[in-house]
């Protein structure tokens, strides 16, 4: 048996996953690197663990740069949809004191945080800077271009289907216990990178 991307830890099994924990680290610390002092967090549900350690990563890069996390500035969300994207970009964005960058634990949320920004006439990324998670196709074609996490699910599959295919079923440990962890990185693109914005 061999789980992905979202496994269950207490499970001797083969498991194919990325480090949520650093993909979420890099990615906050990308939006402090470019200004960013007060940053807001899209999350899905804690009980699922690639959102709980994106969440610890997030946390853990706030505080290694002297930033004090922020309760208000984390909104866990069912779905993680463009409908509850847009309505927590809205509610922060029309706070007293708005945050200057948003890391999105998906790039749905991240993409409607970008066009709710435009709406509201709000500069991306000049004044509020918006990162996402996955790297779906639609981040390349919304304007401006979303900077977000890669998420390698193709090699991923290609490993799933490899261990599958190499198990010796004739071993008495058939349940044999294996993790495998594939690295991300960040993709700079426009809502993100400041340095292209005249000053």
């Amino acid at each position: 048996m061999v789980f992905v991307d979202r496994v269950p830890e207490r499970f001797n099994s083969y498991h194919v996953v990325i480090d949520n924990y650093a993909a979420g680290y890099n990615a906050t610390e990308h939006l402090i690197k470019q200004g960013c002092r007060r940053i807001a967090h899209f999350t899905g549900a804690q009980h699922i663990n690639v959102y709980q350690k994106r969440r610890m990563g997030y946390l853990d890069a706030l505080r290694d740069y002297a930033i004090t996390p922020e309760e208000e500035l984390v909104f866990v969300m069912n779905t993680l949809s463009a409908k509850e994207g847009k309505k927590a970009t809205k509610l922060l964005l029309k706070s007293s004191n708005p945050p200057d960058g948003i890391f999105c634990a998906n790039d749905t949320t991240a993409i409607s945080a970008i066009l709710c920004a435009k709406k509201m006439e709000i500069n991306v990324p000049k004044e509020l800077a918006i990162i996402g998670f996955n790297d779906d196709p639609i981040s390349r074609i919304i304007e401006p271009s979303l900077s977000t996490v890669s998420h390698p699910a193709l090699k991923m599959g290609e490993i799933s289907a490899k261990r599958i295919l190499e198990h010796d079923h004739s071993k008495a440990d058939a349940y044999m216990s294996e993790i495998t962890i594939l690295n991300t990185e960040i993709i700079v693109r426009n809502s993100s990178n400041r340095n292209l914005v005249p000053k």
